[in-house]
């Protein structure tokens, strides 16, 4: 698996350049075979769908090009869902996931290897919310509280937690920071030194997401947080706010470690006047897919929705 992350990562550094640098680079020595890539996050919420491409190269430059005609064997635990050739690059099937159920695909397209992988989905973790707040205009006295998990036997999963604004017609947009004080919360994502919010949830705030891993679910009773959105456009301050949505994702080990390290590579990207550059190392990205790359993962959905406050004189 090591030598798997190694290669996904050099593979990501050569698709996505992600410093810059004022001098020639010397010609490439990576010498990476062509093979699958398969993409797929299962949700009960969601039809199955599964994005299919190969890497091939070119001289010294690798791309990713969709795949038409592969064949697919798709199944649910012993079952079989789908064993044919499928014409397109994207295969999308008329089945919901199941929660508990295990899923596994294999992937055969022209003189490539196979690709496999197999995930789970975990049945969601549930709870009760409240939201309560001061003035309608001060979101900052904003108080979302979560408690009463429910949290199912045997679960592996962990779970992230986001929030955005939503209009009556469905548009949303994230809170891009989460202010929370709570030590069960992976620090991964967390700024500290801002001004405090309110007494409850201080001054440290989460990029977009809070994340609690498998280990510490148990231990939480009440999660408290003011979710923040901070406009960098003007036409972001227009939305005509009605609900605030919470999204709870009871994320299976694969999507959690993908996402975790997906986060964790993004948040690494250099530009040529930061000195650093000249140590930077990619992150790894976590892949599941045998003799390929990419993701094949389970996750489960449950979203909470709280009225916005009505707009008073």
């Amino acid at each position: 698996m090591n030598d798997k992350l190694t290669i996904l990562t050099c593979v990501l550094s050569l698709l996505f350049n992600s410093c810059a640098v004022d001098y020639d680079m010397e010609q490439s020595s990576i010498n990476e075979a062509e093979r699958l890539v398969i993409n797929s996050f299962l949700t009960p919420s969601k039809p199955i769908r599964v994005d299919l491409y190969k890497l091939q190269k070119d001289q010294n430059n690798y791309s990713c090009v969709g795949v038409v005609g592969a064949h697919i064997i798709l199944k649910e635990n012993e079952t079989t869902l789908y064993d044919d050739i499928y014409s397109d690059s994207i295969f999308t099937l008329n089945y919901f996931p199941v929660a508990g159920a295990a899923y596994s695909i294999e992937v055969s397209y022209e003189d490539l290897a196979s690709a496999k992988a197999t995930t789970n989905i975990p049945k969601a973790i549930r709870c009760t919310g409240e939201f309560t707040y001061g003035k309608y205009w001060d979101i900052r006295s904003f108080l979302i509280k979560l408690n009463d998990f429910i949290v199912p036997p045997d679960n592996r999963a962990s779970l992230w937690i986001t929030a955005y604004q939503e209009t009556d017609d469905g548009e949303t947009v994230q809170y891009n920071e989460i202010y929370i004080n709570n030590v069960f919360i992976d620090k991964t994502n967390s700024y500290g030194g801002m001004g405090t919010v309110n007494d409850i949830a201080g001054s440290i705030y989460y990029e977009s997401f809070l994340r609690i891993k498998n280990t510490n679910i148990h231990k939480m009773d009440e999660l408290i947080f003011t979710p923040v959105k901070v406009c960098y456009f003007e036409e972001e301050f227009l939305l005509n706010q009605e609900k605030i949505k919470v999204k709870l994702i009871t994320a299976g080990p694969e999507y959690d470690q993908y996402s975790k390290n997906l986060y964790e590579q993004k948040n690494r990207i250099i530009h040529e006047e930061d000195i650093s550059s000249v140590f930077y190392q990619p992150c790894p990205v976590y892949c599941n897919i045998e003799n390929g790359l990419g993701l094949f993962a389970g996750m489960n959905e449950i979203d909470y929705y709280f009225d916005y406050p009505v707009k008073t004189e």
